[in-house]
């Protein structure tokens, strides 16, 4: 049998130790990879939670807005408060009763023209459709009302109608 140089002994033992140390690195790494893995599960479930709770609150914020739009639908006038509108939706209504000059549409068979300010509603923060009849025909306007800064109102017209074309 050979004896083995120094040389090759001390080459063999470098070897081995680097193996060793290799290995361990190894085992570490593998050791940091399994702890990584186990946080990205627990992060996965984190997630999946967080999508939960998210279509949870989609589904909330759905359910808000159709009872908004009721509340819209049962109440035209939710808005009232949020704007701090001086005068109630009653008294802006009622305040289109000393307004028939600006209906730009003539009675006919000697009928004046006026507001139908029982059947007037309010559509949003800024308009309201009102009826107009003569006694003999109706029409409607849309016309848009403004609060001035001594908190009167001023009304301007938007839009109407009236049927106008009698003879044919």
């Amino acid at each position: 049998m050979n004896m083995m140089s120094k040389k090759q002994i001390v080459l063999y033992v470098v070897i081995i130790t680097l193996a060793l140390g290799h290995g361990l690195k190894i085992i570490k790494q593998n050791s940091k990879v399994d702890q990584l893995t186990t946080r990205i599960e627990s992060m996965q479930g984190q997630l999946e939670e967080q999508l939960r709770v998210i279509s949870e609150m989609n589904t909330e914020i759905k359910t808000l807005k159709l009872n908004q739009l009721e509340v819209a639908v049962e109440d035209p006038t939710w808005f009232w408060d949020i704007y701090g509108y001086p005068s109630s939706p009653e008294e802006v209504l009622q305040s289109l009763s000393n307004e028939d000059r600006l209906i730009p549409f003539k009675g006919v068979l000697g009928g004046t023209t006026r507001f139908v300010v029982a059947e007037a509603r309010i559509i949003d923060p800024y308009y309201v459709y009102v009826p107009i009849d003569d006694g003999h025909m109706m029409g409607g306007m849309i016309l848009k009302y403004e609060f001035t800064n001594d908190n009167s109102i001023t009304w301007s017209v938007i839009d109407g109608w009236w049927p106008d074309d009698l003879e044919n």
